[in-house]
């Protein structure tokens, strides 16, 4: 495996920080990316953590 990527709602605060403390490196913000079952649209969060990145972090975590 080369790549773990995670997606999270933009409005999903526990979520981003739950990943962040994983060490993984956020990406960027998909404007629009979801629509939510109300028919709204909100953005999604994606990041990554490669595996070059991992075998530093994972003794940590």
């Amino acid at each position: 495996m080369r790549r773990v990527q995670f997606k999270v709602d933009i409005k999903n605060i526990k979520s981003q920080k739950a990943v962040e403390k994983l060490a993984a490196f956020k990406e960027g913000c998909l404007r629009n990316y979801a629509i939510q079952s109300y028919g709204n649209s909100s953005g999604t969060i994606v990041y990554s953590i490669i595996d070059d990145e991992w075998k530093t972090l994972k003794n940590d975590v």
